[in-house]
């Protein structure tokens, strides 16, 4: 978690804040860790989220019942932080213990959640018939995330859950007006993330806070896979940066019909695609010059032809009868941002 922390700490905007949810048994460790990263000034609030009722086997356990997550709360700056106090509306026919009428507007959000008969949030995964549940193991409420969003964001603002799971996140956010970022290492992306942002914005997803908030569908996203890692290293095992774009690369061979060159992990080719066996193709992210084409031109043989898709270069190039420079397709430059 350090090395993730360290990163989020940096991406946090300076009235930011950071929830991060653990249970019981590693909540005190990372107390300490994010003590360190972020400050303790920095550390706001501890917030204990009460799971709910208690039953089943559970309650055999011969000591106290665990039934509560813990939240830690921190924020970037610990004197100038966005917070938007939350107050829970009074019940209709609700009373004060004295038996009169409440006279302010509700009853404001303590850090003991799920705790009261005013403050219901009980957690979806003993909720056995929760419409909501996409069979995601460790699934967030949607009213949960909405507590968290409304009190530290403003309508506009970005959200980023980098353990994005079942994306219950970025769809609280997208259904409250605000930007999102999600990040999601495992298979989860496309089973259960993509098909629910896609329900949340076609409209069709009518669970979780979606009456709530008065959401009706709209917006989109975009969808992005991480390139391979431009750090390589070669028979020395030395470390080079390499700065391929590799989408770029499969675009372009797919555009044209070459089959893409797989690269070796310790020296990469300079030739991208192939047809036939005979047919070469280089994908130019740099400028192209005499040099770039005499150095390509080394790499084929006089009875193979190679293409050199630029998106730039210098007038006059000296070619040999079988190489050939092309100019990218102007969609995939703009698609590429390649100028």
């Amino acid at each position: 978690m350090k090395s993730r922390l360290k990163i989020l700490e940096k991406l946090l905007s300076p009235d930011g804040s950071i929830y991060l949810h653990l249970d019981w048994n590693e909540t005190h460790y990372a107390k300490v860790l994010m003590d360190e990263i972020f400050g303790r000034n920095s550390f706001q609030r501890e917030i204990i989220w009460r799971i709910g009722w208690i039953s089943g086997y559970k309650t055999k356990a011969k000591n106290y019942i665990r039934n509560h997550d813990t939240l830690l709360y921190y924020t970037k700056n610990p004197n100038d932080f966005i917070f938007n106090k939350v107050i829970i509306p009074y019940s209709k026919g609700y009373k004060r213990r004295d038996g009169s009428l409440p006279k302010g507007k509700g009853y404001p959000l303590e850090d003991t959640w799920n705790c009261s008969e005013i403050d219901r949030l009980d957690s979806i995964q003993i909720k056995s018939f929760s419409k909501e549940k996409t069979g995601f193991f460790t699934q967030k409420n949607e009213n949960l995330l909405k507590r968290i969003i409304e009190a530290s964001s403003n309508i506009g603002d970005f959200v980023l859950d980098s353990f994005a799971g079942s994306g219950t996140t970025g769809a609280v956010a997208h259904k409250m007006g605000r930007k999102w970022i999600m990040i999601e290492m495992g298979k989860h992306a496309e089973t259960h993330i993509i098909p629910r942002m896609k329900r949340v914005i076609s409209g069709k997803d009518s669970t979780g806070i979606t009456k709530d908030v008065g959401f009706n569908g709209g917006g989109g996203f975009r969808y992005c896979v991480l390139g391979k890692s431009a750090i390589k290293k070669d028979e020395m095992g030395i470390i080079e940066m390499s700065v391929d774009n590799g989408e770029l690369i499969e675009a372009i061979c797919k555009i044209e019909c070459f089959k893409l060159i797989e690269q070796d992990f310790f020296r990469s080719s300079k030739l991208h695609g192939v047809i036939n066996g005979k047919r070469y193709c280089n994908v130019a992210e740099d400028f192209v010059t005499q040099d770039y084409i005499d150095d390509l031109s080394n790499e084929i043989s006089e009875d193979e032809s190679l293409v050199v898709y630029a998106m730039k270069n210098t007038s006059g190039l000296k070619l040999r009868a079988n190489i050939e420079v092309k100019k990218m397709p102007r969609d995939i430059m703009k698609k590429f941002k390649i100028r």
